[in-house]
């Protein structure tokens, strides 16, 4: 099974979109699962604001474990995570047309009514397990 797949099977049942993305991809950088778990649930439905989608910002944090800075004194891969962040954006806007859960999903989750409406929508299990994947698929080859 991919990280990719082990996204999608984590996604849905309890977990978040960002929590699927750093479940399946933090354990093979030293994040454990269940710590990836934590760390990731602030970050569903863009910050639980329609912001920038969950599974975007699971990804970014991954992009910074496998090549973030060690020591603070090291610009060279700073500026490379940097970039890898860029290109992953770039990527998952390119095929999505946003990166932001309200453009994504044409709805303002920030507010009561529209995650109500999401839900009603299936929205959650319609669109966003596509969002999972891509970002897992581009986190891949990103990495």
């Amino acid at each position: 099974m991919t990280r990719t797949e082990q996204a999608l099977a984590l996604f849905g049942p309890g977990h978040s979109c960002s929590q699927a993305i750093l479940a399946a991809f933090g354990p093979g950088l030293g994040l454990d699962e269940d710590t990836a778990l934590r760390l990731g649930r602030g970050l569903g439905m863009g910050l639980g604001r329609g912001l920038t989608c969950g599974a975007v910002s699971g990804a970014i944090l991954v992009l910074g474990l496998a090549q973030g800075p060690r020591q603070l004194e090291e610009r060279g891969p700073r500026f490379a995570c940097y970039e890898a962040a860029a290109q992953f954006l770039r990527r998952f806007q390119d095929v999505h047309g946003a990166i932001a859960c309200r453009d994504l999903l044409g709805l303002d989750l920030g507010t009561p009514e529209g995650r109500r409406q999401a839900q009603e929508r299936g929205l959650f299990t319609s669109l966003c397990p596509q969002f999972v994947k891509s970002a897992g698929d581009i986190l891949e080859q990103v990495l």
